[in-house]
């Protein structure tokens, strides 16, 4: 795994899944929430962060963010992004029971990375009324 820290955005392939949230937007959050079922690869997990923080940007969850991320939350429709965030919070869930970023996160004693992402979770279901 590249460059990963304990914040949404502190590591390679969710920076790289910046570039996909200026390119198309709303579609690259909505892809990457909808991850497939079983065991999730640290990728594929990072993306399903990042996109859960970036819907959380938009509806005003406390979550650090990177510039990119808030030059698209400026233009998003909160209304069509809070539709999202029953679908982050639970994509979220995913990422902490079964995915290899939980794991590494568990393995490098990243209790911090756990809490701030369910904390993230618990905002998002909060945002969107669920």
């Amino acid at each position: 795994m590249g460059t990963w820290g304990l914040r949404p955005f502190e590591n390679d392939d969710a920076a790289d899944w910046v570039f996909g949230l200026e390119d198309d937007g709303l579609a690259a959050v909505t892809a990457a929430l909808r991850t497939d079922e079983g065991y999730l690869e640290a990728p594929e997990a990072a993306e399903a962060v990042a996109a859960a923080a970036a819907v959380g940007v938009v509806l005003g969850v406390p979550v650090e963010s990177a510039e990119e991320v808030d030059e698209w939350a400026a233009g998003a429709d909160p209304g069509e992004v809070r539709l999202l965030a029953a679908e982050a919070a639970a994509a979220l869930d995913r990422v902490l029971d079964g995915s290899e970023l939980a794991e590494l996160h568990d393995e490098a004693g990243n209790d911090d990375w756990r809490t701030s992402t369910a904390a993230l979770r618990d905002g998002l279901r909060a945002a969107g009324g669920s």
